[in-house]
Order: structure tokens, then sequence, then C-alpha cells
């Protein structure tokens, strides 16, 4: 049975699972399959495609199909490091195992998607050069600013529709809403940090913003990816000085409360060891992942202030950079890992 492939397709090992477009077949992740450039889908590699859907690609196919199924692909190329600690280190020159431009499902990437067991370590992604088009524009805050320039149109047309002619006047001598403002004071917080991360980028410090988790709402306020690992960082605008109270022992159980003044911010916590979860399953144990609790404009101390909870670090802006600088560095590959993070979460 023949292959079939216009002058764009190609033959590859499948990043995640899709359909043939021809047959519906079901085609898992890592499977072989024919990426169709021109349409961004898929089809089996015993499959012709139709005339109807793509005749240049059907004609080229109907003169160069070869008698035989083509050879099986050799085995894709293993991104684990180098002895110098850089680069992937391959078993060969290896193509279409490897071809970064394979097709993504429709939305955000998902970890289900993800073939069970996969490791950054063994399942390399694209090369960043040639994967730079598929890994999305990193604005920080930006979904924040979003659902406040939402909530405020929102808002301000309540007030228009209750007021009428007097609207303006209204809209004037009101006050935005708690609920409403809010947004936009976590958007600035990440702005702020998400431009003095940048501004220390470089080919050993990558940065991601504002991505999304796949199969859900909530996002991850920065991802950096630097030789000593992997940063998840969330940012919050919260005002009055951070402490962690510890209360009870001998008689009662041990407790650690986050207060930022007078706001309990222990759910922080919990929800960052959700986003630790997400990003290891996705890079496996090999690459060290960190948690990192960043106020910015809090009332830190003059000295000390640091703090360390379950495995967290609770931070102000210039501590997390110097954090990060004076980690020892693990032994991975930062683009492969830079560009598995980018395609697996996508902008919000």
């Amino acid at each position: 049975m023949p292959e079939a492939a216009s002058l764009t397709d190609k033959r590859m090992r499948l990043r995640y699972a899709g359909t043939c477009r021809v047959c519906g077949t079901e085609l898992e992740a890592r499977s072989v399959a024919v990426y169709e450039r021109a349409m961004k889908t898929v089809r089996c590699v015993t499959c012709v495609p139709t005339p109807d859907a793509d005749p240049e690609a059907h004609l080229h196919a109907v003169r160069q199909a070869p008698d035989d199924v083509a050879s099986p692909p050799r085995r894709a190329r293993s991104i684990d490091t180098a002895k110098d600690g850089h680069g992937p280190a391959t078993d060969g020159p290896e193509q279409d195992a490897a071809e970064p431009d394979g097709p993504e499902p429709d939305g955000p990437a998902s970890l289900r998607a993800l073939p069970h067991g996969a490791s950054v370590v063994h399942d390399a992604p694209a090369a960043p050069e040639e994967a730079a088009d598929d890994l999305g524009v990193s604005v920080a805050g930006a979904s924040a600013r979003r659902e406040y320039e939402r909530r405020k149109t929102r808002d301000e047309q309540r007030v228009r529709d209750e007021w009428g002619r007097l609207a303006p006047v209204a809209l004037f001598l009101r006050d935005e809403k708690q609920s409403t403002k809010a947004w936009v004071t976590g958007a600035v917080g990440e702005e702020k940090l998400g431009k003095a991360l940048d501004a220390r980028s470089g080919p050993d410090f990558r940065t991601l913003h504002d991505r999304l988790i796949p199969g859900s709402r909530a996002n991850i306020d920065h991802l950096v990816i630097t030789p000593s690992g992997i940063w998840v960082i969330d940012a919050k605008r919260y005002k009055g000085r951070p402490e962690l109270r510890i209360e009870g022992g001998l008689l009662r159980p041990v407790t650690r409360t986050l207060m930022v003044g007078r706001r309990d911010a222990t759910k922080l916590l919990a929800g960052m060891h959700k986003q630790l979860a997400v990003v290891r399953e996705v890079v496996g144990e090999q690459v060290p992942v960190r948690g990192v609790l960043c106020f910015i404009d809090a009332d830190w101390p003059l000295i000390g202030g640091a703090i360390l909870v379950d495995g967290i670090h609770v931070l102000w802006p210039k501590a997390v950079y110097k954090l990060i600088g004076r980690t020892p560095s693990a032994r991975f590959d930062i683009d492969a890992v830079h560009v598995l993070l980018a395609t697996t979460f996508r902008p919000a």
C-alpha cells in the first residue's frame, strides 16, 4: 500500500494524538503518520489524499507514490544531556522521527495527549529555531488585564442601562468595584515581574509568561528555565508584611499559616503545589522544578524576611533573581525544555 505525500507533506512521529483526515482512524501519540503542512492535518501513512481536499497533493501522490511501503523510521533521537551539559546527545542523524512541525490538537496542548511516562529527557521536542513560530507570544499579565477590561466594560454597561442619560455622571462619581479592580492590580504585578525577568533573558535564561494549564482555566504566571532547573513563579501584589505563623505542638498538631498583613495567603501554597505537579508531569523527574511566591510591593523588612514553607520559596523580586542565580546547575537541555513547556502550556 503506498504512502502519498505532497511536496510539503512530511512523514513523522506525532507529538500528540490525532485523527486521520482521510479514513478517520485514531492515531496515537508517537505513532508514525504523515503531517500535511498545507492544511495542518494528519493522515495514515497508507492513505492517499483525496483530490477534492488537496488536488495538487493528490496529483503529486499519484505520480510519486512508491510500490512498496516506505521503510519504517529509525528510532527517535534522545535528548539526554551531552557530556558538556548542553545540547542534545544523539544516536546519529535522524530527521523524520524528530520533525518539529507536528500538528497539535485544537486548543491548548493537553497533558493527556502525552504518551504515558513521557519525559523531556527521552522524548525530544523540536529545536527552538525550527519551532519558534509554535511557541506562542508570552505577555506577562495579559489574561488578567483582559479579564479586567471585560469586567470593567460589563460594570459600565450596567450603569448605563440603569441611569440612562445620567450615566456619564454616575460613572464619574462611582468607585470601581473591588472585584474588578483586583484584576488590574494583579496584572500590573505580573507585568512588572515579567519585565524584570525578560531583562535577564538569554541562552541560559528563558522565560514564558501567562501560560494556560491544559484542561483548566487556571494559568501559570511565569516559567523560567535556567541551568538550575525550572522555576514556577506566582506573582502577587498584596499589601502588608508577609510572615509565617506556626502554631500548635505537643498536644496540638502543628499548623503553618502564611499571612500577608491581615490576609491569609495559605491557599496560595496549595495552588503552587498543583502548578508544580503539572510541570513535573510534563518534564519528568530528571529536571528540577521549584516554586516561588513573589509578593510585589509588600512590606518586606530591611533585613531577612525570606520564607521557605513546604518547599516553596516566598520572596520579593530581587531575592528571586538572586536565588535563581546562586542555585547549583543541573544537567539537562535548556532549549528542549523551553520548547516542550511552550508547546504544552499555551498562552492564556
